[in-house]
């Protein structure tokens, strides 16, 4: 069996407390990227938020740390390096009553200078395969803000299915913006696979 924890150009880590907070507080002092996530009013993001970050993804079926390998060891000095974290992705946990359903929520947070380097989609199908084959879910859905149309194009080119839109449903830029939902269902991902 190949590594679980790995893709073409990826490794997937547990993220950890101390270890990432670096990751998770670039992560949220990114505008735009945090803006593509979340609904809350945008501000400034402290320890405090990085803390409550780490329950929310405790409680999480998969969360992960997104990290390229670490560099090749050059001399045999100092100790091995770490893998570089670039982003997060999770798969949402599901409620005790709640289980029977077998979907889940997929996020995904790639560091800005990152992004357009194919790590996301990689990453995605990673966790599509995991969720699938491993954790046996029907359905993996997510959402897209109307304004994030390069996100919303990537979805359905990863074969995502456009499914509907709460109308004008965030306020954000001055304006209000739908909230489009995407699904992938299990036997929609196995056609994809076979091709």
């Amino acid at each position: 069996m190949t590594n679980l924890w790995a893709s073409p150009r990826l490794i997937y880590c547990a993220l950890e407390r101390g270890e990432h907070d670096s990751l998770l507080a670039e992560l949220d002092s990114d505008p735009e990227g945090f803006m593509n996530v979340s609904s809350e009013l945008p501000s400034p993001q402290g320890k405090k938020d990085v803390a409550d970050w780490y329950e929310h993804l405790e409680k999480q079926m998969l969360a992960c740390a997104v990290c390229l390998p670490p560099p090749p060891v050059t001399n045999g000095a100092g100790s091995a390096p770490k893998p570089i974290p670039i982003g997060c992705i999770s798969l949402k946990g599901l409620a005790p009553r709640m289980l029977q359903h077998r979907m889940s929520d997929l996020t995904i947070r790639i560091l800005r200078q990152y992004r357009g380097q194919g790590y996301g989609p990689e990453a995605m199908e990673w966790a599509l395969n995991w969720g699938f084959d491993f954790a046996g879910l029907h359905r993996i859905q997510l959402m897209v803000y109307a304004y994030n149309a390069d996100a919303a194009r990537l979805y359905e080119k990863m074969g995502f299915v456009r499914e509907g839109a709460k109308r004008e449903c965030v306020f954000v830029k001055g304006r209000f913006w739908d909230v489009l939902q995407y699904s992938m269902l299990e036997h929609e991902w196995r056609a994809r696979q076979k091709k």
